[in-house]
């Protein structure tokens, strides 16, 4: 009798030791957790981005491109609003960045244009824009085969990407990236003149959403013309604070 209960005294301190010990795994495995999810807030913190390694990250991946592609639009209230073609433009850019021209096929032998499959487009611009399909109605034919399903480019260059503190040729930057409280970004790119006064002639104001990984895509773009008062009218006239089909103009 005196074995039996010195047998489960034993099994039972086992027992405590072996659901200690897991106690102890799961409480470092949840510290660990909770640790990450702390470094992701503190990472993901409302208010201006100011680390150049992250300003660096989304002049890379979004906003370089966008100066020649889909800054054309001069603002979006949507990305459906988006002229199409330079919705595939954008995307063409992020994936020869991704892969390389050389692994689309040719228009055909005599041709530089590179068959930019829709498909493909459609992969990135879910990524990059949100959007599931584009309206190809009014597309012009020289940018679009249609009996091949596919956009014909051959833009841009091999030549790496220039930071967002070097000039660039179109005379854009990236002039502040703020992260606010619902998770949106807002980013302001400032256009200059000229790099001899370096005076900023108009402004896009880009909100971008996160996907549910923090990925992020564009959803608006807003362009302000700056009147830096450089002619300045005197004598009788009518001043006319709004044209309509001018806006953004005056």
């Amino acid at each position: 009798m005196v074995l039996k209960v010195k047998s489960i005294s034993l099994v039972l301190i086992l027992l405590v030791i072996f659901f200690s010990g897991c106690s102890s795994q799961e409480t470092e495995k949840l510290s660990e957790e909770t640790m990450e999810k702390i470094k992701q807030e503190e990472k993901l913190a409302v208010g201006e981005i100011t680390d150049p390694k992250e300003l660096e990250k989304l002049w890379q991946e979004y906003f370089y491109h966008s100066i020649t592609t889909i800054g054309n639009n001069k603002g979006f209230n949507s990305a459906e609003e988006i002229n199409p073609l330079y919705v595939a433009e954008f995307c063409w850019y992020k994936y020869i960045t991704e892969h390389s021209r050389e692994s689309l096929e040719l228009v055909s032998e005599d041709s530089n244009l590179r068959l930019f499959p829709l498909d493909s487009v459609l992969d990135y611009a879910r990524r990059y824009f949100n959007l599931t399909n584009l309206d190809l109605s009014n597309i012009e034919e020289w940018s679009y085969d249609f009996k091949k399903n596919g956009f014909t480019f051959n833009l841009g260059s091999d030549r790496e990407i220039p930071s967002y503190t070097d000039r660039n040729s179109w005379g854009t930057h990236l002039d502040k990236v703020t992260r606010n409280s619902d998770g949106t970004v807002t980013a302001v790119l400032v256009k200059y003149d000229n790099y001899q006064h370096t005076r900023v002639k108009a402004t896009d104001t880009y909100t971008l959403k996160p996907h549910e990984d923090g990925s992020l895509f564009f959803v608006s773009c807003r362009r302000d013309y700056v009147n830096n008062n450089l002619v300045s009218l005197t004598g009788n006239f009518q001043r006319f604070d709004r044209i309509e089909g001018l806006e953004g103009y005056i």
